[in-house]
This record gives C-alpha cells, structure tokens and sequence, in this order.
C-alpha cells in the first residue's frame, strides 16, 4: 500500500507538470500572434500617413512648379549673344543687335526679352537696329525687319517688296524717311506712302555696298565698304566722292559722324 501511495503521488507530480508546461506554451504562442496582429493592425496606418505626406509634398511641388515665370519668354540679365553688331535706345529700352537675334532691355522694369527669325526677324544675323518711336528697324542678312511695339508685330522687306540688296548693314532714320544701306546700294522706305526707292552707282554712288549714313542739314554721308566717301546735296540732286586720293586714311567706311554744315 506505501508503494502504491507513493506511485500515485509520483504521477500526479508528472500530471502536474505537464500541464504547466503546455499552459506555458500555450500563452507564448498566444503573446507572439497578439504582438504580430498589432503590428499588422499599425502598417496600414503608417502607410497611410506618409501617403498623405508625400501628396502634401507633390502638391507643395507642382504650385511651385506652377508659380515659376516662363524663362522662354523673360530672361534674366542674359544676352542672347555675346556679339554685338549694333544698339538703339529710347526712354523705356536697349535694343541690341547681335549675330544671334536681337535682345530688348526694358530699363523700366529691369528685364531682358529675346526676337529670333522664329518671332518674325528675316533672320538671326542682325547687322543694325534703329528705334523709330514706336517701330523698331533691324537690318538682317535677308531684308529689313520692322517690329511695332504697339501692335506686336512683325514685317520684313525683301526685294520683291521694293528693296535693293539683300543685306542691310546700316539705318539712318530721318523724320518720315527711314534710310538703309545694303549690299545694293542706298535705300529709302516712305512711312507715309509705304514706299522704296533706291539710289545706286548708276545714279551716282562709287559702290553699291553701302556701310554707313548720316544726314546733316541739305548733306547725307555715304560710306562704302571699299570705296570711299559720297556726299549727296539734296538741293542740287548732285553727288561728290571722295577717297584716299582726297585724303581719305582708307578707302573702308565703318562709320560716319558729321558736324556743322557738313
């Protein structure tokens, strides 16, 4: 009877024991699903935040995409070439001649405009420009371009047109006649009629690849690009010319200034 008590008091220990163990395993398992499901439960709503978060970032990016100027139109102190052929200027701008198109400074407002040949320029070479109130003349390598400022728009002449040449390297412009020199000789445009005419070396001029104008009083001063000086009297319709025979340094012609009577 004593070995058989202690054989029951034996299993029950073993009895015991099991159970407590497995009542062991079993809460670990149930702690590790409890603590995989919150994490679940949380990924969602972490995901959802930082989708919020970038839609507020891509938002934030594209109005300041939105608020940015169009940098094809306006142009930040930046010439369009650094070869400058000629200037004009009036009270509000700089017009500036280059062998890429022409650059517009608006001095009041303190920026910097582009005209290429695909704005209305005969062509991006441009030798000469002359504001003419609210005109502005540009001497291209194909014609003569006008741009009115008021209007926006753009016309050029070419020969068909009237003009002689095809290159225009200078513009005097003189109250309602706006003069070109070309590699045809010299030319005049009249605003008020819109018309040309032209005067060449079979009319009295020594060549006619004419490089410079200038008008004083009844005289213009034409220059050549090798042949000299003429000197046109508006009252007698006469010409005079002058080379290196007459003083002349050289028979090249870049440019002319005139003073007094002549």
């Amino acid at each position: 009877m004593l070995l058989s008590s202690k054989f029951q008091t034996i299993i029950k220990d073993k009895v015991t024991k099991n159970v407590f163990l497995r009542f062991l395993s079993f809460a670990l398992c149930l702690s590790f699903v409890l603590f995989i499901y919150s994490c679940v439960s949380l990924s969602p709503q972490i995901q959802e935040s930082k989708s919020e978060n970038s839609e507020k970032e891509n938002k934030q990016t594209f109005q300041k995409l939105e608020s940015k100027p169009q940098e094809s139109v306006i142009v930040e102190n930046t010439l369009i070439s650094d070869n400058i052929r000629d200037l004009s200027a009036d009270e509000s701008s700089v017009w500036i001649a280059t062998d890429s198109g022409v650059t517009m400074f608006d001095r009041k407002n303190n920026f910097w405009k582009h005209y290429t040949k695909d704005d209305g320029l005969g062509s991006d070479n441009i030798n000469a420009v002359a504001v003419d109130g609210n005109l502005v003349w540009f001497g291209t390598d194909d014609g003569v371009s006008r741009y009115d400022k008021s209007k926006g728009s753009w016309k050029t002449f070419k020969s068909k047109d009237g003009l002689k040449g095809k290159t225009v390297s200078y513009i005097t412009v003189e109250q309602d006649y706006v003069w070109f020199g070309t590699d045809g000789g010299l030319n005049r445009y009249d605003k008020n009629i819109d018309s040309w005419a032209s005067r060449t070396d079979k009319d009295g001029l020594t060549s006619n690849s004419v490089s410079a104008i200038t008008i004083t009083g009844d005289y213009m001063w034409v220059g050549t690009s090798w042949s000299g000086i003429n000197r046109y009297d508006k009252t007698t319709d006469s010409w005079n010319s002058y080379s290196k025979k007459d003083g002349l340094i050289d028979s090249s012609i870049a440019a002319i200034a005139a003073t007094g009577k002549f």
